[in-house]
């Protein structure tokens, strides 16, 4: 844990690197992302990044590991786009002398883009509709690695859904004023089919997010993801509620942008797997 903060606050310095501050974006919706909550916006982007997990309640020693890539690319003049994102879970797990691990390739993700044009630059809408095909890896194995990888970005916890075909809506609001900007999500995730006729329950998603401009193209963001499961059973805590926080923060250069975020859980279901996570990594921008 403290490893994990340590290294998220190692990254402040390299806004040395940035001589020149990069003009603000010209829009809301050309603010910089945030991590953890969904990434859509006015912008054309691709990016990769990894996420490790600090596990909770082991009696060996665990290793989890999360990458994913993802893209987007949407008309300036229309703004009607396009998306991808595709993750890959790895999980390793030792213990009394016997080691086991898994890998498994998450559910890809491609979808349609819409972020129409506002009047006011202070404000910005995202709509965005997708359908995850079934590439998500079965076995034991594999589904362990996905499962506790998904933890790291809750938001796409679809995405580990093995063989899920499943639909994916969301409508997001984006807004700033001077130095601070903020995000708020509603989403929907229903799934059609799983391996083995798995019956996975409908989710929806409310989040939030708040950051602010520190200058030199640093920016530090607050987000809280919520998953509500619409089943009747609710999660192994009783609730139907699972959640999470994450600290965050982006250096903002222009074309090239890295990242970085200490994810912790903020209930019992979350808290059950891990006790913290960290995410670091890059995108690029295509204006």
């Amino acid at each position: 844990m403290t490893r994990a903060l340590t290294i998220l606050l190692a990254l402040a310095p390299a806004t040395a690197l940035a001589q020149v501050s990069p003009p603000p974006p010209s829009d809301a919706g050309h603010d910089p992302g945030f991590v953890t909550l969904d990434r859509f916006d006015a912008s054309s982007k691709f990016g990769g990044e990894l996420s490790y997990l600090f596990p909770n309640h082991t009696t060996g020693s665990v290793t989890a590991l999360r990458a994913e890539l993802h893209g987007q690319y949407v008309d300036p003049a229309s703004g009607f786009g396009a998306y991808a994102q595709l993750p890959v879970g790895y999980v390793r797990e030792s213990d009394m002398g016997m080691t086991q691990s898994g890998t498994g390739l998450g559910d890809l993700e491609l979808g349609g883009l819409y972020v129409p044009h506002v009047a006011n630059p202070d404000l910005a809408i995202v709509l965005r509709a997708g359908i995850t095909l079934p590439s998500g890896s079965t076995g034991s194995d594999a589904e362990t690695a996905n499962l506790a990888a998904a933890f790291t970005r809750l938001n796409d916890y679809y995405l580990a859904v093995p063989g899920g075909l499943s639909g994916r809506f969301s409508g997001s609001l984006l807004a700033r004023s001077g130095k601070l900007f903020v995000r708020a999500d509603l989403g929907l995730d229903a799934n059609k089919s799983a391996d083995g006729n798995a019956n996975v329950d409908a989710v929806v998603h409310l989040n939030a997010g708040v950051g602010a401009d520190l200058g030199g193209g640093l920016d530090i963001m607050g987000e809280v993801v919520n998953l509500y499961d619409t089943g009747d059973n609710g999660n192994t805590s009783g609730s139907s509620w699972i959640n999470a926080a994450a600290v965050s923060m982006r250096l903002y250069t222009g074309t090239v942008q890295p990242y970085a975020a200490l994810v912790l859980p903020l209930d019992d279901d979350a808290s059950s797997l891990m006790t913290a996570a960290l995410t670091v990594g890059l995108e690029g921008t295509l204006e």
